[in-house]
């Protein structure tokens, strides 16, 4: 017969199961603990982010130049007697606000965008597809296009087509950038900044000093045909017209309008006044380099820091390590890594096997 323990005997220890697992639990000052320790990580991480920057402003950063000019509204024109004019006949003969108002209406519309293309091809320069060699739009060959061209077709969207004057006028609309000036110490109100941003500084001023001379043309030329057209209906009046205050009247308005007919073809600008003439500095207002650069650094630095709590989290849960301070083995490379971030370790010289048991402050916070 086998005998049992004996629970008097205190040479003979009873049978017990193995303690629970103690993990560390996560606090504020395991967290800093950890990534002072790990400090060549971050260090690491933000020289990863820093050679990204460094190789994106090198040589994929495309750098975009800003064309500025300041417009205001131009000097009377002499064309405020049509009011006189309707008040007599009845008759609305287009004055419409200021030429300013036009010139703001006009910059935008497709018949301008037109008229920009025929004479300077702007749509060659801002939209991808030209092909110099057959001088005709061809879709492009990237690998991306032809990727988003099959998911349009998948959903049911249509696929590319040449650009269109529309387009163009979309595309100045978005481009072009018309802003009032805030100037509190300036007399003359009614100012704007007109401004367009480019890869290509030179073409990024001519562009934007194309875009005021041509739109300043059209209304030029819109406000001709209707002073042509007063003329006309003044003379053909006089010729019917006897009242003797009436004739008086409308030689007084046919004077006006001669004399606006010679300020349509003699100002270089009529709808606006040029007060700066478009100009760019030659510094890129993008890409920022001293913000890439940072926020490129911090991202290494973000990375790293997460990589190195993953880690402590997989340390942390390891049953290997239960009841030991997550430092206390090489954490988290053994050639890198030291044996503890500060402090005396906390064994005793009798201890076996794993090493120190893990700080209360760590286990319980």
């Amino acid at each position: 017969m086998q005998d049992l323990p004996d629970s008097t005997n205190p040479t003979q220890a009873p049978h017990t199961s193995s303690p629970l697992p103690i993990k560390a639990k996560w606090t504020l000052g395991l967290l800093l603990r950890v990534l002072l320790h790990c400090w060549y990580f971050l260090v690491a991480g933000a020289l990863f982010g820093l050679a990204a920057a460094v190789i994106y402003l090198a040589f994929y950063a495309t750098p975009a130049y800003k064309a500025n000019a300041v417009i205001g509204p131009a000097e009377s024109h002499g064309t405020g007697g049509n009011s006189v004019l309707a008040a007599y006949t009845g008759l609305d003969f287009g004055d419409n606000g200021s030429p300013l108002t036009k010139f703001q209406e006009v910059m935008f519309s497709v018949r301008a965008a037109q008229e920009l293309q025929r004479k300077y091809d702007i749509m060659q320069h801002v939209f991808i597809g030209w092909d110099e060699k057959s001088g005709s739009w061809k879709p492009p060959s990237s690998p991306w296009f032809r990727f988003t061209e099959e998911m349009k077709s998948i959903i049911g969207l249509p696929g590319w087509t040449p650009p269109t004057a529309t387009r163009l006028a979309q595309f100045l609309r978005s481009a072009v950038i018309v802003t009032p000036v805030v100037q509190t110490d300036v007399v003359r109100s009614g100012l704007y900044d007109v401004s367009f941003s480019y890869s290509n500084r030179d073409y990024a001023v001519a562009l934007l000093r194309n875009v005021l001379q041509e739109t300043d043309a059209l209304v030029r030329q819109d406000e001709l045909l209707n002073t042509a057209n007063r003329i006309e209906y003044l003379k053909d009046q006089l010729n019917r017209t006897q009242e003797l205050v009436l004739r008086d009247t409308m030689q007084k308005l046919m004077q006006q309008e001669e004399q606006s007919r010679m300020t349509l073809q003699a100002d270089k600008y009529y709808a606006v006044d040029v007060i700066d003439p478009p100009d760019a500095d030659p510094a890129p207002v993008s890409p920022r380099a001293n913000l890439i650069v940072m926020e490129s650094v911090l991202g290494g630095m973000a990375l790293a820091a997460v990589i190195i709590l993953i880690m402590l989290w997989r340390r942390i849960e390891d049953p290997r390590f239960s009841g030991m301070d997550p430092l206390e083995s090489p954490f988290p490379i053994a050639f890198l890594a030291k044996r503890r971030i500060w402090g005396k370790r906390n064994s005793t010289p009798g201890s076996t096997g794993g090493g120190s048991q893990i700080d209360q402050a760590d286990l319980h916070g």
